[in-house]
């Protein structure tokens, strides 16, 4: 008679183990589930707001509002220079410099204060 009760009370008791790991195994797959959904709504938040200021900064640096410098009306300001070959360096020297000074504050311009000529 005493094994009979001792067998029930493991099996009761085997089965209220059964029960409990269950329910917590339950209560640790929401939990993992609910830290890696904010890990990914992170992420993906992190990942969003890092294209954005890439993609913002593209197009900034893309945007000629006026339309782009005329090389021509600049080329005609260094007409004077002295020298046939030379003339011809010094004018697409002078024009690269001043393209690139106009594209470099027209950036600068669009960072605001953050880059200074």
């Amino acid at each position: 008679m005493i094994p009979r009760v001792s067998i029930a009370l493991l099996v009761i008791a085997l089965l209220a183990l059964a029960g409990l790991q269950y329910h917590w195994i339950g209560e640790i797959s929401v939990a993992e589930r609910q830290r890696l959904e904010d890990s990914v709504r992170e992420s993906s938040n992190r990942f969003a707001g890092d294209f954005g200021s890439e993609i913002r900064s593209l197009t900034t640096a893309l945007d000629f509002r006026g339309g782009e410098p005329d090389a021509s009306a600049i080329a005609s300001r260094y007409r004077s220079l002295p020298g046939g070959i030379e003339k011809r360096a010094r004018i697409q020297l002078v024009i690269a410099q001043e393209l690139i000074g106009d594209a470099m504050k027209f950036i600068g311009a669009g960072l605001g204060n953050e880059l200074k000529l």
